[in-house]
């Protein structure tokens, strides 16, 4: 509500001195159907948004279709890397028939190979003997190293996958129950609205955004505590007759207060003119 100077507004004219018109309606749940909040002073209940409740089941859908996509497509690969790590194991294993000789390759390369810089003659005899044998070992302790390389980076591959593949199903696994929940959203309310191919506000169009809940199964509850009525509605059988009336309050700024009309238009704060929202018919002469 933004800041507009109107002119002064006849007292017949404004909208909180017409009378206030009872609008019933039978919900099958009405926590279901829409959202409340608590007027000034933490009382009443104040209709402030329809639930739609098909809208956001299907939107959660589409999310549950795409993860599902997904995981499958992560647990092929997943899958598929387990495999060739499968398979390199077993090649690795084949091929590393003399474990030994690998380890002795290793060794010797830890060593300071390099006989001119040995004084000692024994010394010098034995690098040139470690050289030797390094050079004859070299080959195929090389090609093990590689192939050994190869299966550590495709096991670390493969713990990746496990990971993302953990990740996606329990993303899966939580919309899932999300959605379970939005499906029980749903109430009779909103199926006779996909029935009629209409929105929900359009199967209850006498009751607006705005206006208070004043009685439910004819238990009277204006000017009650808010928890009290939610209460009221959430152990009222059903199906449920309520009775809405117009609030003549309206929240604004930061903080949510609720103000008067009285005390809207004292702020400068622009008020509809009765003579311009009510019917020809209801409009004040």
């Amino acid at each position: 509500m933004g800041r507009l100077k109107q002119r002064r507004i006849p007292h017949e004219a404004r909208v909180e001195n017409l009378p206030r018109e009872r609008h019933t309606a039978a919900f099958h749940n009405a926590l279901l159907a829409f959202r409340i909040e608590a007027g000034r002073d933490g009382r009443n209940a104040v209709l402030t948004e329809w639930l739609d409740a098909v809208g956001a089941h299907d939107d959660i859908v589409v999310k549950v279709e795409a993860l599902m996509k997904q995981v499958r497509e992560a647990r092929r690969v997943f899958q598929r890397q387990r495999r060739f790590v499968k398979n390199l194991s077993g090649l690795w294993m084949v091929t590393n028939d003399r474990p030994h000789e690998l380890r002795e390759y290793e060794e010797l390369q830890g060593k300071n190979l390099v006989a001119c810089e040995a004084k000692d003659p024994k010394e010098r005899a034995q690098l040139e003997l470690d050289l030797q044998r390094v050079g004859e070992l070299r080959q195929r302790s090389e090609r093990l190293l590689e192939l050994r390389s190869g299966l550590e980076d495709a096991q670390e591959e493969l713990e990746n996958r496990r990971r993302r593949l953990s990740a996606l199903q329990k993303q899966l696994d939580e919309v899932c129950e999300k959605e379970k929940e939005l499906a029980g959203r749903i109430s009779h309310d909103h199926v006779v609205a996909l029935d009629r191919g209409c929105s929900l506000p359009a199967v209850f169009p006498n009751v607006q955004l705005g206006y208070c809940v004043t009685k439910v199964n004819d238990i009277a509850c204006e000017d009650v505590a808010f928890e009290d009525i939610r209460e009221l509605l959430a152990s009222s059988a059903s199906p449920q007759t309520v009775e809405f009336r117009r609030y003549d309050y309206r929240r604004v700024g930061l903080r949510d207060a609720w103000l008067s009309l009285a005390e809207l238009r004292d702020a400068e704060i622009y008020v509809e003119d009765a003579r311009r929202v009510m019917p020809r018919r209801e409009r004040p002469r």
